[in-house]
């Protein structure tokens, strides 16, 4: 009876490695690839996207560093990347009604707020937002920031976003 238990576990376990399929490779050099496509100025990645975003020129008190566009299954999304390493923060313009913030973080504080007629969705630490998700339009924003900034700051920002 042992052996005849153990011969059909074997077989089940047999079974369910055939079936798992082809196993992806990755490349040659052992990195997945980056599906974000970088260009060296705005007017760049919004020809590549087919639209535009107007954003300001600093972003909690930050200078544009880079511009990016991912263009995946259908949602394509326009980024504007300020600062550096350490402090840094984003504007994201896409064409999803979904969330494309692409932040996970748990944060303190959660806000749902009215900029202009605007319905904002604002996370944070009670002082500072560092995280903000909103549609506009046929299309969806979202703002990340390291180093956060006010309220009062960040509606003022997102009234100029289109």
């Amino acid at each position: 009876m042992k052996k005849i238990l153990s011969l059909v576990l074997a077989l089940a376990l047999v079974l369910a490695l055939a079936a798992c399929g082809p196993v992806a490779t990755l490349p040659a050099d052992g990195e997945i690839p980056n599906p974000w496509q970088d260009f060296d100025t705005m007017t760049d990645a919004e020809a590549a996207i087919g639209y535009g975003m107007t954003a300001p020129e600093t972003v909690a008190g930050l200078a544009p560093s880079s511009f990016r566009v991912l263009d995946s299954d259908g949602n394509k999304i326009l980024e504007i990347q300020y600062g550096g390493d350490d402090d840094r923060a984003s504007l994201r313009k896409g064409t999803d009604s979904e969330d494309i913030s692409g932040d996970s973080t748990d944060y303190a504080k959660t806000e749902t707020v009215t900029v202009g007629d605007i319905t904002v969705t604002e996370k944070g630490d009670g002082e500072n937002v560092f995280s903000a998700v909103w549609t506009k339009g046929d299309y969806s924003y979202a703002f990340f920031s390291t180093v956060g900034v006010s309220a009062d700051t960040l509606a003022e920002q997102i009234a100029g976003i289109e």
